[in-house]
Order: structure tokens, then sequence, then C-alpha cells
């Protein structure tokens, strides 16, 4: 009887504190232009710590690390999308009309490197060096070619699911997860100076997310919801895209070197 109560004791000592770090653990995406869905509703993104186990809790507690953070997107307090997730929904979709993105390799002086976008910093692709020392004892390091796309597939659009592709470089995340940044960038200031410090997420498998978008010629969008595949965006003769949703429409707009997606209901 003894043995018993000390169990279930310590399974509720477990689950209580779990769920008061998992309470703790909510950031918000600092990244300023998260995906569209039916105006007036908006998007929140979310890191959201993954769910305790014991083993990863007894982790935590000794000082070794914790669960990983991941992408949320949230709508409303009921409606909610998994990042990792849509990412996933994307790619089976692209598998299933024989159209799945190819992996290249990207050698080290054409990394992409714009600030405004956390996908395609630099610093990301950092982690593909190796340090070592030679036989005289002097610090080396050694750059690999990292593993990449030539397009650039960015989630503009929630629900439903739209996809947008432009020409460009983007290294391969093998996962999703926070990136935090401990230095300025002047795109990024603002956000620094009024939160202090920004977490920013970036996408596994070469997508990005957001409605601003490097800009590139020819630009093609999908949707797995609506069953359209790689398509291009009908283009007017304002140099204006527009992309054709059942609840209106998005339209993509050249400002300086990037495309900006707004939402339109009919």
């Amino acid at each position: 009887m003894n043995m018993l109560f000390i169990k279930c004791l310590r399974n509720t000592l477990f689950i209580f504190s779990a769920l008061v770090l998992v309470g703790c653990s909510h950031q918000k995406d600092m990244y300023p232009y998260q995906p569209l869905v039916k105006p007036p509703n908006t998007v929140e993104g979310i890191l959201k710590q993954e769910p305790y186990t014991p083993e990863s809790f007894a982790s935590e507690l000794v000082g070794k690390s914790s669960p990983p953070s991941r992408l949320w997107w949230k709508v409303s307090f009921l409606t909610s999308y998994k990042a990792d997730k849509i990412v996933d929904i994307c790619l089976d979709y692209l598998a299933k009309i024989g159209a799945s993105p190819q992996v290249i390799s990207i050698p080290i002086e054409q990394w992409p490197n714009d600030t405004r976008y956390p996908w395609l910093w630099f610093d990301r692709a950092l982690s593909s060096r190796t340090a070592y020392y030679d036989n005289s004892g002097n610090l080396k390091v050694k750059n690999h070619n990292q593993s990449g796309f030539d397009t650039i597939k960015t989630i503009v659009c929630l629900k439903p699911l739209v996809v947008i592709k432009t020409k460009g470089l983007i290294i391969d995340g093998h996962y999703s997860g926070a990136v935090y940044i401990t230095r300025h960038s002047p795109q990024l200031k603002e956000i620094f100076d009024r939160f202090g410090t920004y977490t920013l997420c970036a996408l596994k498998h070469g997508f990005a997310y957001g409605t601003h978008i490097p800009y590139a010629e020819n630009p093609l969008w999908f949707s797995p919801d609506m069953g359209i595949p790689p398509r291009p965006v009908e283009i007017d003769e304002n140099g204006t895209g527009h992309i054709p949703l059942p609840w209106g429409e998005l339209v993509l707009t050249k400002q300086a070197d990037e495309w900006i997606v707004m939402a339109k209901t009919i």
C-alpha cells in the first residue's frame, strides 16, 4: 500500500511540475510578418516547448537539456497549427504529384545571408564547420558544403494552405526550431529595442513563412488544400500578382526588392 502511494505521489508531482514548466515555456515568435488567414483574423506565432517526458524532465532537473521548442501559429483560442505539420503536409502533397524539392549542395561562398529573414542568415549554416588542430597544434576550421535548395518555399496562407515558390538559395534546416539572435540587425532593431531580445524561428527542408518574400521574377504557387499543383502567379499589367482563394485572393505587390503579400476578401 505504501509503495502504491509513493508511486502515485511521484507521478502526481511529475505531472504538476511538468505543467508548471510547460506553462512558462511559451515564447512569442518575434518575426513580424506571420502567415495570413481570412481577414479580419490574424495569426500569432508562438514557440512552444515540446511536452515533457519523465526522461526529459529528469534531464532538465540536472541541467542537461530541455525539450526543444517548436513553432505554432495561433489563429484563435481553439485554432492553432503546428508549423512542422504544415511543412509535412506540403511535402506529402509535392511527393504525391511528383514535384518533391531536390536537395542541392551549396558551397560556403554562395550561402545566403539576408538578415531580414531568419532562414537566410549565414550564421544558421555555421554549424557545418569543423574545428580541429593540425599537426603543429594550430587551430583550423574546415568548411563544408551545406545541403539546401535553389527555390524558397514560403508559407503565406494557412487556410487554405498556400505556398509561394521563388528562385533563391536556402539552407536545408533538418528541423524547425528557435533561432536566438544575440546581435543586432538593422531591419530588426525596432523589435530588439522594444522587447530587449528577440526569438525567431526557422522551418525545416527549405521552407519559409510570412508575407515578405525576397523578390524574384516568375513566382509560382501551390495549395495542398485546394489540390492545385505549382503554377505561375497571375501578374496583371501593373505588375501586381493575384492568387484566387475561396474567400477572396492573395495580392502580391513588389516593394523595393521584396514581394509583399496581402489578403483581400470578396
